[in-house]
């Protein structure tokens, strides 16, 4: 994991990140190095820097590579400055669309796409067997339906990556299904190995189906397994207040990047300044700090309570009038949302707002040493827990202005 946070004004945009890197094995930390680069500059006249987290490689290929390499490919003429940050993210995706095949071939790519649907099958197996087990007395096959039904329900809930068309997943998915010539398997194979021994029918054909599909329309992490979060931070030559872009992606398949819409934001007007907060990967405690809450303790309690309470509420709702506008309101999950959306407005008004407020017209020293503290608590709060230090290592950052543009604050010695 990795800690990572911008903080900016008129003055200029501060950058921190910890320098950990963790190795996994089946999703789970098993090692921490703490000697990885995950800010990259630009030379002048460019003014950027991109900050790496998530996954280090881009299907085999370390991400410091790719992105040293395309940093090479801009140049450092005048007229090689682009005009807004946006267009620096831009850049990067229509570099890594025309290079691909120049380290991952397309087999490659299909052989990683069919490895993360495989063990996605595998959990789904899992999950069914747990839910065989736990109703002894139900029929398999009734489960089993049940089971896939609730899955995709939940996946349909989720947000599409947005890069991705309904007609290219279609094409995705058929290619992918059949076993090729080199006797590569398929998606079919993959559905029979992982479903060998239960009962199936076409309805359960059908979710199983549908699951697929939409794992590759929505999974964060497909093709490759894992997710990558680029953050593009500094000026355009347009720009006079800094500004972050992002790049999420779980990796390439075809010619296609899968990736999550953009995040894009300038610094905005507070008080008397202009402030900027982005926080990237692990950040919980930063939040902690500049929000007040801990937002995923705030969503735990509030879905246990309201769980324990829920069905109590819509009876009493429905015993009174029974109308339809006074059960939504009293549903859980709308109740869950609107407490949401309340603690959101409260941390605004009493933390988070005055703090972009003030970070608008810090100066330039104080706020990249204001990063750096922010950072360095994220890593002390695992220290406290006892937990694998995924974030940690010597906490690097840098400034980035309009006149001077990317300078090293404080950077651990190679």
């Amino acid at each position: 994991m990795t800690s990572q946070l911008v903080l900016g004004n008129g003055f200029g945009v501060a950058v921190a990140s910890d320098s950990a890197v963790t190795l996994t094995d089946a999703g789970s930390p098993v090692r921490t190095y703490e000697t990885s680069d995950k800010i990259f500059p630009l030379p002048m006249p460019h003014r950027l820097a991109v900050l790496t987290a998530g996954s280090a490689l881009l299907h085999g290929l370390p991400f410091d590579v790719l992105v040293k390499e395309w940093i090479r490919s801009l140049g450092d003429s005048p007229e090689s400055q682009l005009r807004s940050v946006e267009l620096y993210r831009e850049s990067f995706l229509s570099w890594l669309r025309d290079n691909l095949d120049r380290w991952a071939t397309s087999e490659r790519r299909d052989e990683e796409a069919l490895s993360y649907l495989a063990g996605q099958l595998e959990l789904l197996r899992q999950a069914i067997e747990l839910a065989v087990e736990n109703a002894p007395e139900g029929e398999p096959a009734e489960i089993t339906l049940q089971t896939l039904r609730e899955k995709n329900a939940w996946i349909a809930g989720s947000e599409s990556l947005g890069s991705i068309s309904s007609e290219m997943v279609e094409s995705i998915f058929d290619r992918l299904w059949e076993e090729t010539e080199e006797h590569r398997p398929g998606l079919s194979n993959l559905v029979a190995h992982h479903f060998e021994g239960l009962q199936w029918s076409e309805e359960i054909d059908y979710e199983v189906r549908w699951f697929l599909r939409h794992t590759i329309e929505k999974s964060t992490s497909f093709p490759s397994g894992g997710e990558a979060e680029l953050a593009f931070v500094g000026y355009g030559s347009r720009d006079l207040l800094p500004g972050v872009a992002t790049l999420q992606t779980g990796g390439a398949i075809e010619d296609h990047i899968c990736c999550r819409p953009a995040f894009v934001e300038h610094a905005q007007a507070d008080g008397i300044g202009y402030g900027l907060i982005y926080t990237q990967a692990q950040d919980d405690q930063i939040a902690l700090i500049l929000k007040g809450y801990d937002q995923r303790s705030s969503e735990l309690t509030a879905r246990a309570f309201l769980g324990r309470i829920g069905d109590s509420l819509v009876d009493a709702a429905e015993a009174e009038d029974g109308s339809e506008e006074k059960t939504t309101l009293l549903d859980p999950v709308a109740l869950r949302a609107a407490m949401s959306e309340e603690e959101s407005r409260v941390s605004w008004d009493t933390k988070l707002g005055p703090a972009r407020a003030t970070v608008a017209i810090l100066p330039l020293v104080t706020l990249v040493d204001t990063a750096r503290s922010l950072v360095a608590v994220q890593t002390l709060s695992q220290t406290i827990r006892g937990v694998l230090p995924t974030v940690g290592g010597e906490i690097e950052a840098a400034t980035i202005t309009l006149n001077e543009g990317f300078q090293w604050h404080t950077r651990r010695e190679l």
